[in-house]
């Protein structure tokens, strides 16, 4: 490529050296610039060159060859695509680089501070396997006793899978152990006589241990009864197995003088799977049994199982199954709960009826049904974050006493469960 040099060539057009074109009348007394065959031969194969050695004939009717080439030449195109697929490479590379290294920095601080002491003290107690008076002697601040319970500010949810409770009486004893609640804890510690359990007193030291962050990012894991929340990315998929609650048993009552409703054994609390709270599954808990009544014997009546609870698919899953839970059982010789279903330990089983209080056994109370069990697979399909909700149901009250002390109570349906899994 060269400019114009004919004779005639206006100078420094452009700036030193770099002559241009002009009129006549641009420069008095001097004609139009001169273009020689050479400068245009040049020009021309400069140009037609760009086309051919691109392997683009030479088309005399179409005046925007060079722009197809140079604006919408395929390999301009692929070129373009390829420099934006780059981009956005590096872009997720960067990504999780970032969310690589936070989940580093995450556990590395975890390590260094997790499992850490919440509360820690000394209480007095004085009771036995059912239960006691506290007293509290000393301990971490916020941290009280409430009548036969160990109370936690309000800030913790002592039915965290994270968090564990430990016991240790400095007097002799057979076996402590505990009832946890959302705020609070209750103490069970018994002694032993000869063959008789019996009650225990004396101080109890105690602590209170997080096992890990309560702010991880990660929810694949295993949750207790309870209400918890976490966030689905759109196109993130998991997997939940859910497990109903158990229903209680049923009592056996002496008398039919009154009646006493809650002496029948309740009914599992529901599991609920929530998006962005809305149901989209629900898996409902065992029913209880009913109570047995001896009437001394002149009328009595025997305990009904309680029946299974149903599971109620809403949302669109990618994929089902469902596991039916057990009825409880009603026979003078078996009035044990249903048996659990549950692919994770006995969560959801059924809770016993009461053995019957009359004569040879009857009046028993019926057992409690075991929770049914939902495996679903479950995809964010919008564009959008998501909040799941799980409300993981308790087990069903077994059956109360009615009006006489010497009545039996019915035994609780075990805690639902749930498990969440990435795929």
């Amino acid at each position: 490529m060269k400019r114009i040099d004919s004779v005639n060539a206006r100078p420094d057009m452009f700036g030193t050296g770099k002559k241009g074109f002009h009129s006549n009348e641009d420069v008095p007394g001097q004609d139009a610039t001169y273009l020689t065959p050479e400068w245009c031969n040049m020009v021309q194969e400069e140009i037609a060159n760009v086309l051919e050695k691109h392997g683009v004939v030479l088309n005399p009717n179409n005046r925007q060859q060079l722009y197809e080439l140079l604006a919408t030449y395929p390999d301009l195109e692929n070129l373009a695509d390829a420099i934006e697929a780059r981009f956005a490479a590096e872009a997720a590379f960067n990504k999780n680089a970032r969310d690589e290294l936070q989940a580093q920095i995450t556990a590395l601080l975890n390590y260094v501070s997790y499992p850490r002491i919440l509360a820690s003290g000394v209480f007095y107690y004085n009771g036995g396997e059912g239960g006691g008076t506290v007293t509290m002697i000393g301990g971490t601040d916020g941290w009280t006793a409430d009548n036969d319970k160990i109370k936690a500010p309000d800030i913790y949810n002592l039915t965290d899978r994270n968090i564990g409770i430990f016991l240790s009486p400095e007097a002799a004893n057979e076996a402590p152990s505990f009832d946890r609640d959302i705020n609070s804890f209750k103490p069970k510690i018994y002694n032993r006589s000869g063959t008789n359990r019996i009650g225990y007193s004396g101080q109890v030291s105690f602590q209170v241990l997080q096992h890990k962050n309560p702010n991880s990012t990660t929810v694949d894991g295993d949750y207790p009864a309870g209400l918890y929340s976490f966030v689905l990315q759109p196109g993130e998929t998991k997997l939940f197995t859910l497990i109903g609650a158990g229903g209680g048993g049923g009592a056996s009552r002496r008398s039919n003088n009154s009646s006493y409703p809650l002496s029948n054994g309740q009914a599992g609390a529901d599991l609920l799977l929530k998006v962005n709270g809305e149901n989209i599954a629900v898996v409902h808990g065992g029913g209880g049994g009913t109570q047995g009544v001896w009437s001394n014997g002149s009328a009595y009546d025997n305990g009904q199982a309680g029946a299974v609870g149903a599971v109620d698919i809403i949302g669109a899953f990618d994929s089902t199954t469902i596991t039916q839970g057990k009825v409880g059982n009603a026979t003078k010789e078996d009035h044990t709960g249903g048996a659990s279903v549950s692919p994770i330990a006995l969560f959801g089983k059924g809770g016993d009826g009461a053995m019957g209080i009359g004569d040879e056994g009857w009046s028993f109370g019926g057992g409690g049904a075991s929770g049914s069990v939902l495996v679903a697979q479950y995809t964010n399909n919008s564009t959008t974050n998501q909040t799941i909700t799980l409300v993981v149901g308790r087990g069903g009250a077994g059956g109360q006493k009615g009006s006489y002390d010497s009545d039996i109570i019915g035994g609780n349906g075990t805690d639902g469960f749930a498990r969440v899994a990435s795929v």
